[in-house]
């Protein structure tokens, strides 16, 4: 009898279940149709509401890709535009996350599939719950059906049991997408981001990679060729450079490294337990001071458990940053082994690769200078203030001040040892003064004050957005889906 009632539903359309083969050969088509019928839509005006709804997903998605592709234009280097990109491909995945957790837990809920799609009688592809007036109840099997209804309480012996049942699917159809239209808006953007940050370093690193396996393989093609212009040599040659240690603006090795460095000491140096309000609310002063006020109570205790600790995870932070720089160097001097390049091209870029080398290693030194102060057993605020100074004025003006005061040994504490400031100052005597700013290096503070408040702003944007705004859109759902979805609020007799 019940099998009669649920196959009584009158003018159903002969809709098919989707297979594979058709979901494919709909995402292929889609993209190559569009344009043809956006075209004939507005010069012609002679296209259907339903074939212009039916491309709305892959017009958004296109429109995204091709503003992309627009931003990208002009941008030469490999990985410039990869912000762009990111954020387009984090943007749609964005949308697809929210109607599937939500489909998903109301699938939990009541059984429904609501990511069901069909094939109608004139090839067109819908979901089965897009029109909750236009349901093909065929498409969900009998026992399926039968089974659904005897969950929802609906009474076997009722006439109007398959009517019953149609307004049921339809009420859950539309709250669950009411509530992912509500939710869109707010958790699109927030996952989009949260998908390019984590995203953003492990493609900038691959892409690192990729420059350098691309310049390797035209150098190699290149020495296949001796007698090749010199000018050939020389621009296969600086692409390997700047793979390696381009600007850091862009994706390079070097680039990579200098990046990474200061968040990696951030953590090794347990500035992540400075609070998040001390942080972002302190003066660029006040926060100097609280930096070093941290580093000398660590630094101070060289014979306690935890002062030893402490000084074992930074000097191997500084030993692995150092061989991190060997791997990027190394390579190059193998690069410039090679018998057939021109003297002059390999003179002058080698010339620029020694400064930046310099630079890296001038910047680790200087916090290896840190460990070497004599500031155990010191008083609080003494070890402070030395400890404040030297993080502080590790600059070329600092040292050039001090060897104007003739307190070369002041000049040479700050520079990084008595190599480093031989380096700087013959630099600074010949009046090469770029060379000489690049030979000191970062200096500890301008590193770890940046990476600090980049930390704290990352920290207190992980908190109320994802921490907070994401919760409580879990919350909600939640609460929605299990209290809500699937209930009926009209009054009994009404």
């Amino acid at each position: 009898m019940q099998q009669v009632r649920f196959a009584s539903l009158v003018a159903l359309p002969n809709a098919q279940k989707l297979s594979f083969p058709e979901e494919i050969k709909d995402a292929v088509s889609k993209p190559l149709e569009a344009p043809s019928t956006a075209w004939s839509a507005l010069v012609y005006g002679n296209v259907q509401d339903g074939q212009l709804a039916r491309l709305d997903d892959t017009m958004k998605k296109m429109g995204t890709l091709a503003i992309a592709t627009l931003g990208s234009l002009g941008v030469a280097q490999m990985g410039g535009s990869l912000p762009l990109w990111l954020g387009a491909l984090s943007w749609m995945t964005a949308m697809l996350i929210p109607p599937f957790l939500i489909n998903g837990l109301v699938y939990l809920k009541t059984g429904i599939n609501l990511n069901t799609r069909y094939v109608n009688s004139n090839g067109e592809i819908h979901p089965l719950f897009l029109d909750p007036n236009y349901l093909p109840l065929q498409l969900i099997p009998q026992q399926k059906r039968i089974q659904l209804a005897k969950q929802w309480g609906i009474d076997p012996d009722n006439a109007d049991r398959p009517l019953i049942f149609h307004n049921k699917l339809q009420q859950i159809a539309v709250q669950a997408r009411t509530w992912w239209m509500l939710m869109a808006g707010p958790a699109t953007p927030l996952l989009a981001a949260l998908i390019c940050d984590r995203l953003e370093e492990p493609f900038k690193n691959w892409i690192a990679r990729l420059r350098i396996k691309q310049a390797d393989t035209a150098l190699q093609a290149l020495s296949r060729h001796p007698a090749a212009h010199p000018d050939r040599w020389k621009k296969a040659l600086e692409q390997r450079i700047n793979a390696s240690i381009g600007t850091h603006t862009q994706i390079s090795v070097l680039s990579r490294w200098w990046q990474q460095l200061p968040p990696d000491l951030v953590k090794t140096l347990q500035l992540d337990t400075l609070g998040e309000k001390e942080i972002l609310s302190a003066s660029p002063s006040k926060l100097c001071e609280k930096i070093a006020a941290h580093l000398s109570q660590q630094l101070r205790q060289p014979k306690s458990r935890h002062g030893v600790l402490f000084r074992v995870g930074f000097e191997d932070l500084l030993k692995r940053q150092e061989q991190k720089l060997a791997h990027v160097f190394q390579p190059l001097q193998k690069v410039f082994q090679n018998p057939h390049l021109p003297v002059v091209t390999k003179a002058e870029l080698e010339y620029r690769l020694l400064f930046e080398k310099r630079a890296a290693e001038a910047t680790l030194q200087h916090f290896k200078s840190l460990l070497a102060l004599p500031i155990a057993g010191v008083e609080p605020d003494v070890a402070q203030k030395v400890l404040l100074h030297q993080m502080q004025h590790a600059r070329l003006s600092s040292v050039v001040d001090q060897m104007g005061y003739e307190s070369c040994e002041k000049a040479v504490q700050l520079a990084g040892g008595p190599k480093q400031a031989t380096l700087v100052l013959e630099s600074y005597v010949k009046r090469r003064f770029e060379q000489a700013f690049k030979t000191m290096g970062a200096s500890p503070m301008e590193s770890l004050s940046q990476a600090i408040r980049s930390y704290g702003l990352r920290k207190r944007w992980m908190r109320l957005y994802p921490g907070m705004i994401g919760k409580v859109m879990i919350a909600a759902t939640l609460v929605y889906v299990t209290f809500f979805v699937g209930k009926d609020f009209e009054k009994k007799g009404a």
